[in-house]
C-alpha cells in the first residue's frame, strides 16, 4: 500500500499530506521494511500538523538535532523542546532568537543546568530576565546569575516590580535602582524583601520615603511607636528586631472610640521601642 504511493507521489507536500492522513497506520507499522529510515528522517522537515508531528517524534527515534533550527519552524521547535528532543547548546540558543525567540524562556527551563553554565557566554533580553526571574524552575542563586545579565542603567518599571516580590537577597545596586523606580506602594514589599540588605544607619532614609505613620521610626533615639496591625507590619517588625534596630513589637489590643458609632471599640495594634542608637 506504501510503496506504490511514495512511487507515486514522490513530492514532499504530496507525502506529508499523505503521511498527516494516515499517521495512526503509518507509525503502527513502522516496522516495515517500505517505511525506509529515508522515509523517517525526511519527515522531520515535512510540512505536517503538530498533532501528526508530536505523534512521529513519539514513535520514531531520533538522533540527536544538530542541522539549522531554520529547517524545523517554530511549531516543530517548539515541540521538539517540550519533548526534550533538541539538546542545549549555545548555538542554538543564538539561533533561536532570530527563529522562535518566544521559546528561549522554555528552552532555557528544560535545559537548566546547561543553561545556567551558558550564562557567561549567552545575551539575555529584557524580557526573557523578566520571564527567568519569575519562573519556578530556577533556584534562589541561579536568579541571581540571571539578574547579573541585566545592565542596571536599563531597568525598566516592570523588572522593578518583579524585584521587589524576589524574597532572597540580591545586589544591592538593582534593589537602589528599583527603590528609586518604584511608585511608594510597590517600595514596601521591596523592603520587607531587601531589608537584609541594608545597614541600620541606612533604614531611616527609607521609612523617610514611606507613608507618614513609618515616619516614627526615623529617629533612633529610644521611643516608643504604635501601627495598626497587619501582616506585612507583623513581618517587618519581626525583621527589625533580628536586626537590632527595634527592641520589641507586641500585639495588643486597646480600646479606641468609634466616631460614627458613638462606643468604645477595640482596636488590634503593635507597640514596640525603637532601640537607641550608640555611636
Amino acid at each position: 500500500m506504501t510503496q506504490p504511493y511514495y512511487e507515486q507521489y514522490g513530492s514532499e507536500a504530496c507525502w506529508a499530506e499523505y503521511f498527516d492522513e494516515n499517521i495512526d497506520f503509518l507509525l503502527n507499522d513502522i516496522d516495515n521494511p517500505v517505511i525506509t529510515d529515508e522515509i523517517l528522517s525526511a519527515l522531520i522537515f515535512a510540512d505536517i500538523t503538530e498533532e501528526s508531528f508530536r505523534k512521529y517524534i513519539s514513535s520514531v527515534k531520533l538522533e540527536p538535532y544538530g542541522e539549522s533550527l531554520t529547517k524545523l519552524g517554530k511549531m516543530k521547535i517548539k515541540v521538539m523542546i517540550e519533548e526534550d528532543l533538541l539538546p542545549y547548546n549555545i548555538s542554538f540558543w543564538d539561533e533561536m532568537d532570530d527563529t522562535a525567540s518566544e521559546y528561549r524562556v522554555l528552552y532555557a527551563e528544560r535545559n537548566k543546568d546547561a543553561f545556567v553554565a551558558s550564562l557567561d557566554d549567552i545575551a539575555l533580553k529584557d524580557n526573557e530576565i523578566n520571564s527567568l526571574l519569575q519562573s519556578e524552575v530556577f533556584a534562589s542563586q541561579e536568579k541571581k546569575q540571571i539578574l547579573s545579565k541585566l545592565d542596571v542603567t536599563i531597568l525598566g518599571k516592570e523588572t522593578a516590580k518583579i524585584i521587589k516580590e524576589l524574597n532572597f537577597t540580591i545586589n544591592r545596586v538593582y534593589t537602589d535602582t528599583a527603590w528609586n523606580i518604584l511608585e511608594e506602594d510597590d517600595r514596601y514589599a521591596l523592603l520587607l524583601n531587601q531589608l537584609d540588605a541594608y545597614k541600620n544607619e541606612e533604614l531611616p532614609d527609607l521609612f523617610a520615603e514611606l507613608a507618614s505613620v513609618y515616619h516614627q521610626l526615623i529617629e533612633r533615639t529610644r521611643h516608643k511607636f504604635k501601627f495598626a496591625y497587619s501582616d506585612y507590619n507583623k513581618k517587618l517588625f519581626d525583621k527589625l528586631i533580628q536586626m537590632d534596630y527595634i527592641t520589641s513589637a507586641e500585639e495588643e489590643w486597646i480600646e479606641k472610640e468609634d466616631d460614627k458609632l458613638f462606643h468604645m471599640g477595640k482596636e488590634h495594634v503593635i507597640t514596640g521601642y525603637v532601640k537607641q542608637f550608640k555611636v
